[in-house]
């Protein structure tokens, strides 16, 4: 932080559907180019990972594994970086898929919001995590709670995150964390 402000950007890379080897790569490059210009908070796309536009290879076990061995050299990717990473991408949880951001600092997983109000044919591949509260899953070898609201507080902010269609809800997910006290909001969409 400098002067009360916070370095966050948004990285679009470039995306090939359903690749998350290529995909990870590519969000790699955005980090170290944000990383070189003192960037606090990378925000990328939702489903980054996979690409948002795979359909019917989202219920299929390859693309999960797939997703989930990028994020895994994501995290190995930043282990020595200060600066924190969202990402986006599906998460199998209990009987169903989740559309899902994870917070990532220093190789580590800081937590895992998953999208509450899906909108038209994302029901068909997607669960809300209303569907499944207090879920917890296996994540890199990690279990995490996934949740639909959560605040992460750094020594720079306090910020949270919704995602895509949550903002055109007629009650915000935003509106309950700036209640709940976040200084920053950010909203992965594809």
């Amino acid at each position: 932080m400098k002067y009360g402000f916070v370095r966050v950007a948004a990285g679009v890379p470039e995306i090939k559907v359903a690749d998350p080897q290529f995909n990870v790569e590519e969000i790699e490059k955005l980090v170290l180019k944000a990383q070189s210009q003192g960037v606090e908070i990378l925000l990328t796309p939702e489903l980054g990972l996979t690409g948002c536009t795979c359909q019917d290879l989202f219920l299929q076990q390859t693309l999960q594994e797939e997703s989930e061995v990028a994020l895994m050299k994501l995290m190995d990717f930043t282990r020595s970086m200060d600066m924190i990473i969202v990402v986006g991408m599906p998460v199998t949880a209990q009987n169903g898929l989740l559309n899902c951001a994870v917070v990532l600092q220093k190789g580590k997983i800081l937590g895992v919001v998953a999208k509450i109000f899906l909108f038209g044919s994302e029901k068909r591949w997607f669960n809300s995590i209303l569907d499944m509260p207090d879920v917890k899953v296996w994540l890199c070898g990690e279990q995490v709670q996934i949740r639909q609201c959560q605040i992460f507080n750094t020594p720079a902010c306090s910020f949270a995150l919704e995602i895509g269609h949550d903002l055109w809800s007629p009650c915000t997910p935003s509106t309950k964390l700036s209640l709940m006290g976040a200084e920053i909001i950010l909203n992965l969409s594809a």
